[in-house]
């Protein structure tokens, strides 16, 4: 079973004894051109998990409003991390949780200064630089035998765009920096699945 959860303020405490504008503008990009973001995260493949459930937290609200560019995106930081979950994680056991704990997960928009006076007229600038960043632990219960065991990892990706870039262009630049930071995660987890975690692995 495959659940994703948002985490009021009130249960941060017990999750955590558990686990001992500027002056541009930007131009939203129409939903008319999404860029070629992955459908999925199915090419990393999956892993088999002695688990029963596998659930996904959110610690803190997605960013929402200037200077964070997540509601625009055709696959924010968040959606990103929902998808890498259900793809690359199938619990297969009788008892015992995974619980993916996300602390942050946004796409940040900073206008970059333009080259003043006529110059600017003859020059391409970059306009915008977007950060990324994704910070989650992975918290590991199983009851028979019990054991328990955590994991944490985090990513920050950054890439600017130029002043005259297309929605459809903006839109690949997003893409590309949520599937890295994912990769990037990803990369993490399972290292820590084949070493510390193997005994919550089914190879």
């Amino acid at each position: 079973m495959f659940r994703i959860f948002r985490l009021p303020l009130s249960g941060l405490a017990v999750l955590a004894l558990l686990a001992a504008g500027t002056g541009c503008t930007t131009t939203t990009p129409p939903a008319a051109t999404p860029a070629a973001v992955p459908a999925d995260f199915g090419y990393l493949g999956s892993i088999s998990l002695n688990v029963a459930t596998v659930d996904v937290v959110f610690q803190n609200q997605p960013a929402r409003g200037a200077p964070y560019v997540d509601a625009q995106m055709p696959l924010s930081p968040a959606e990103g991390l929902r998808r890498w979950a259900a793809d690359r994680f199938k619990p297969t056991g009788r008892s015992g949780s995974m619980h993916i704990m996300v602390s942050e997960a946004s796409m940040k928009e900073t206008a970059l200064p333009r080259t003043p006076g006529i110059s600017g007229y003859f020059t391409r600038d970059q306009a915008f630089r977007y950060d990324g960043r994704l910070a989650i632990e992975v918290v590991f219960r199983q009851s028979e035998p019990q054991l328990t065991g955590t994991a944490s990892a985090a990513s920050s990706r950054s890439l600017s765009v130029a002043e005259d870039v297309t929605p459809r262009e903006r839109n690949q630049v997003w893409g590309r920096l949520v599937t890295q930071m994912i990769e990037d995660i990803d990369a993490r987890i399972e290292d820590a699945l084949r070493t510390d975690l193997a005994p919550f692995a089914r190879r």
